[in-house]
């Protein structure tokens, strides 16, 4: 099968500008890009990497199997071609002649080594539920646990230029989730020879990308570039010869940068949303993340009760807290957010949903009046966890504002640290609490599966057996196998979450962004690296 663009979109938009904010003056150099980063690169370890920052540098100067198009197609990248088998169960690849920046030819041994490595419990890596989770690889959950050995992983080189992946069950979207820099290429003898010190500094990585990453570069530095790599197998393609990027923390300072013309493309904070959304240069673009309120249900009787759960969904505006407090967000009526997965005929996910038309007060108060009778309950004390970041505590004030409407619901705010919620969401030791997911693949499962019973995300710890038999169906079952079918067991899942209240969706947020007129061709994506510049012309 020659490479072609495969239809599991993602949403992700082509910026081809033709913008105008005046700048006092522009002295950008010649086919060079200049990018605002709001936070430090955090790790350069494609293995270990989880954040959108250290996603884009490593997609910036690594390629995958994959890459997505400017639409949020996956396309070949060091992947020649590919084929399938009938079973939709063995991917064989074929690479391209591609090198390392030391002269190395990129083999199939790279990716073996990779994926053994992420698969490795000695190795100890956050993304290797990937392997096992979502993917689905041969043997990863085993070798994982520590059941296997790592040489027993479903993935081998049948020579150089041939890569063989064989998954336990059909995985529609694994092309698209191959982009995802967890499945790049190492170079065992360069990783091997680094030993600890291996993607610490820019002299400890390896390039096989469009760029390699220059000797300015320090993990605590507050600015770094990237150039163009010269022997990348797609070079004749690409434009751009250096990436500068300045890692600005204040909003204000950053958007000083770009109207004084050192930046070329800025993120802007919520304020700053509304100030320029109708200016032209102004982007919007998904975040594929939902904020919802994750509610203990096991730990708290009231919580068990269907109708309390419907009345603290149904008392919260959506609409007038994405007017007048997240300037940059969407109401939010689903488990699965918007532009995350798309159905046989393209259409989004959540335009197969119902639309849970929660947000009408009366109709909380009614839900609450049921509750009370049903559980012999007049009053009722929440807490309301969340973590000590300035707007996220002031969409939870906003909530805590429409609880405390309800007759007979007192709501106060528990503010702890980001990494002391994640702690108290984990031990289960909570009310309810605001948090967030994101979209670590394109497919409505990297939602719907934190409910499933088992799932170390399943922080309210609601648990259907049927709902698990659906998730089961649609990850390894029957319903695997077929596109169609496996959508309408999604959509299933779906409704099941909602019409029993396990969550409550509140917003979707996006990024606000201003990008330079001159500035044409940067990819956006809402999953794997989100920003891609090798296709930029100026």
């Amino acid at each position: 099968m020659s490479c072609k663009k495969i239809t599991l979109v993602i949403l992700s938009v082509l910026i081809i500008a033709s913008l105008g904010i005046t700048s006092c003056k522009d002295n950008k150099k010649d086919k060079e890009i200049r990018v605002h980063l709001t936070d430090n690169v955090v790790s350069l370890d494609s293995g270990l990497a989880e954040d959108d920052i250290s996603h884009e540098i490593i997609a910036g100067f690594t390629d995958g199997l994959m890459q997505l198009d400017h639409d949020g197609n996956a396309v070949c990248a060091l992947a020649e071609s590919y084929e399938v088998d009938e079973d939709d169960l063995v991917y064989t690849f074929k690479l391209r002649n591609a090198k390392w920046s030391n002269g190395d030819k990129v083999t199939a041994d790279d990716f073996v080594y990779a994926l053994r490595r992420l698969a490795d419990p000695a190795f100890d890596s956050n993304c290797s539920y990937l392997l096992s989770d979502v993917a689905r690889i041969k043997n990863a959950r085993d070798i994982i646990a520590g059941k296997k050995a790592v040489s027993e992983l479903g993935v081998s080189a049948k020579n150089d230029r041939t890569l063989v992946i064989e998954l336990e069950s059909s995985c529609q979207y694994l092309l698209s989730l191959l982009t995802y820099p967890a499945f790049y290429p190492v170079n065992e003898k360069f990783c091997e020879g680094c030993g600890d010190r291996y993607a610490t500094s820019y002299d400890n990585v390896l390039s096989c990308g469009a760029f390699v990453i220059d000797s300015n570069y320090s993990p605590l530095g507050d600015s770094f570039s990237m150039s163009r790599n010269t022997e990348y197998w797609d070079n004749d393609n690409v434009s751009v010869d250096k990436i500068s990027y300045r890692i600005i923390k204040d909003s204000d300072e950053a958007l000083n940068e770009y109207r004084n013309g050192a930046l070329d493309l800025v993120f802007l904070s919520d304020s700053q949303i509304d100030q320029y959304k109708d200016n032209e240069e102004f982007f919007s673009l998904d975040s594929g993340t939902l904020w919802y309120v994750s509610m203990n249900v096991l730990q708290n009787v009231f919580l068990q009760n269907l109708d309390m759960r419907k009345a603290l969904a149904a008392a919260i505006d959506r609409e007038l807290l994405c007017r007048d407090v997240v300037k940059g967000g969407l109401a939010a009526y689903y488990s699965v957010p918007e532009g995350i997965a798309f159905g046989p005929t393209g259409n989004d996910f959540t335009t197969d949903c119902p639309k849970w038309n929660y947000g009408v007060f009366a109709e909380a108060e009614a839900y609450l009046t049921k509750a009370k009778q049903e559980l012999g309950m007049q009053t009722f004390v929440i807490s309301l966890l969340v973590e000590d970041d300035p707007e996220v505590r002031e969409v939870a004030s906003f909530i805590e504002s429409c609880w405390d409407k309800l007759n007979g619901v007192d709501c106060s705010l528990v503010v702890k640290t980001e990494d002391e919620v994640s702690a108290s969401l984990m031990a289960h030791d909570f009310v309810v609490c605001l948090t967030k997911q994101d979209a670590d693949y394109p497919d409505a499962l990297s939602f719907l599966d934190m409910f499933r019973t088992a799932s170390e995300f399943n922080f309210g710890q609601w648990s259907s057996d049927m709902y698990d038999s659906v998730i089961a169906s649609v990850t390894m079952g029957d319903l695997s196998h077929s596109f169609n079918k496996r959508w309408m067991g999604l959509l299933k899942a779906e409704k099941m979450v909602m019409e029993d209240m396990v969550m409550i969706p509140v917003y979707q947020p996006y990024d606000g962004i201003l990008l330079k007129k001159s500035v044409k061709g940067v990819d956006f994506h809402s999953v794997s690296a989100p920003r891609i510049f090798k296709h930029v012309t100026f």
